[in-house]
């Protein structure tokens, strides 16, 4: 009788340490696809580069990893605490944030800034490679917002597009 309690033991052991495995995958997979989620979209290249510059900015500054972190003062690099209860806390937030720019961007991209260690230059990096300030994209620009219409009679629709617009325009 003992061994039979011994064996239902072990195999009940054993399938709750599978379904905590299996949790522990779920959990992992569904972070990972909530931080895409949040950002909106994954860098891929040169062209959609304005659109996820815009939903990472956003994103992390809803998670309170922009100003400081990833810009100072003036759109310059941010200046690191001297205080160690400071320095943790700021390596932290840095650690956070890198971690969203690079699960926001694909594994070619993420090559690019493999070797930077903050958020900062790995978005100064990122805008570097990606970012396109021509005249011609202006001029594209500009034409795309003169030229919107209103579809499915949506205008929140097209006010997030003039808007989508405009920040592009912006960042030229």
């Amino acid at each position: 009788m003992k061994s039979f309690e011994s064996a239902l033991l072990s195999t009940i052991l054993l399938y709750i340490g599978r379904s905590i495995f299996l949790l522990a995958e779920v959990i992992f997979f569904y972070r990972m696809h909530s931080i895409i989620s949040m950002v909106g979209i994954v860098l891929t290249s040169k062209d959609n580069y304005p659109k996820w510059s815009r939903m990472i900015k956003h994103t992390l500054i809803f998670n309170e990893l922009w100003k400081g972190v990833c810009v100072g003062e003036g759109d310059n690099e941010p200046i690191q605490p001297t205080s160690d209860k400071e320095l943790v806390i700021w390596e932290n937030k840095n650690n956070k944030a890198y971690a969203l720019i690079t699960a926001s961007v694909n594994e070619e991209v993420s090559r690019h800034i493999s070797s930077y260690s903050t958020a900062f230059k790995a978005l100064q990096k990122l805008k570097e490679l990606y970012g396109s300030h021509s005249a011609l994209e202006f001029v594209q620009l500009m034409i795309k917002l003169f030229t919107l219409k209103l579809q499915n009679n949506d205008p929140l629709a097209l006010s997030f597009e003039v808007m989508s617009i405009m920040h592009d325009i912006k960042s030229t």
